[in-house]
């Protein structure tokens, strides 16, 4: 894509086709622009260090005139939450205001959560593309960065920022419709592994077909990125409810951070913690499916769509399943008694 506009790209997330959720949906759209040989700067909006008193109070005076004029105070239930969105808009108006300002700029916002930057460009005149990994307002414990409201009580405040953007390209196909809803200009953009990724699937699914089950003990893998809060929640009550002693499965729990887990011993159950690709591989061709257990969220699970290429038959619960319905492979269970009966 030839454009006159510099494009300037700013994520929280650091791309991996092999990483946790985040890492693999960065990876995806990196992917997608070097296919399409469009050109982007990657920018990381350092905070100013080492500044003089005056340049503090100048900007503190521009960040309360910015948020007076561009932004509004009604958000801000407190006076400790005002003086936070002031210091929050100061440290990033030399970085992004001054910076950008008179440029012709497309901005990609990838960061899910530092709406003042995006505040920031919208002023400046920047045309703004979002990719969204969820509605932050919507994931369980999270708080707003701004009014510092909590989960879900800030979802209008998370639409209204949606809407200054140009184009909002949604993970799942529920956010979509949401947004759409509201006014904003948004369109589904699923998550399909990076073709690093997905040859990988194809192999594991190449050595599954070819396993030998004569003697085999059904053995089940619960596999997620336990550094994010839902994720780790659901893993650690799926293992509660289906531990007893009539447990005649084995189940294997994998993922980032899983070492950190609150972890329930018994013989049939096998901790491996965060592995590297070769010994995931190993995991997702000898076992019987992958169980997924997950609070009402947002966002949509890269797991799922890479499982289905791997031929791992995926167990779900109705919240976790979002965007995924109907699908072969797939199996969605809505009590934890129904999900024993199946296994």
């Amino acid at each position: 894509m030839k454009t006159t506009k510099k494009i300037v790209r700013y994520s929280k997330f650091i791309s991996n086709p092999f990483g946790d959720g985040g890492s693999k949906r960065s990876a995806q759209i990196e992917e997608l622009w070097h296919t399409n040989d469009i050109d982007f700067f990657e920018e990381k909006f350092i905070l100013p260090k080492n500044y003089s008193k005056f340049h503090a109070a100048v900007w503190v005076i521009r960040a309360i005139n910015f948020i007076t004029n561009y932004v509004g105070w009604n958000h801000y239930s407190s006076l400790w939450n005002k003086i936070n969105a002031i210091l929050l808009f100061a440290l990033r108006i030399p970085i992004v205001y001054d910076k950008y300002k008179g440029k012709e700029v497309i901005f990609v916002w990838e960061h899910t959560q530092d709406y003042a930057v995006m505040y920031l460009m919208k002023a400046v005149g920047a045309k703004i593309i979002a990719y969204p990994h969820n509605l932050e307002s919507l994931v369980p414990t999270q708080s707003d960065p701004l009014s510092k409201k909590q989960s879900p009580y800030w979802l209008y405040e998370e639409i209204e920022r949606l809407k200054m953007c140009d184009e909002v390209y949604c993970i799942s196909k529920e956010e979509t419709w949401l947004l759409s809803l509201y006014g904003v200009n948004a369109f589904y953009f699923p998550y399909s592994p990076p073709a690093e990724v997905k040859a990988s699937l194809e192999i594991i699914k190449e050595y599954r077909q070819k396993r030998n089950t004569e003697f085999h003990i059904n053995n089940y893998l619960i596999l997620g990125s336990a550094t994010n809060p839902p994720t780790r929640s659901g893993m650690e009550h799926l293992i509660e409810e289906l531990v007893c002693d009539k447990m005649v499965f084995e189940i294997h729990v994998a993922g980032y951070g899983t070492e950190n887990m609150i972890r329930i011993e018994h013989p049939n159950i096998v901790y491996h913690g965060s592995l590297n690709q070769e010994d995931m591989c190993k995991l997702l061709i000898e076992t019987d499916g992958l169980i997924i257990n997950q609070p009402p969220t947002s966002g949509a699970l890269t797991r799922i769509a890479e499982m289905r290429i791997a031929g791992v038959p995926v167990y779900v619960n109705f919240a976790a399943a979002r965007d995924y319905y109907n699908l072969e492979g797939l199996f969605v269970y809505d009590t934890f008694d129904q999900l024993r009966s199946i296994l």
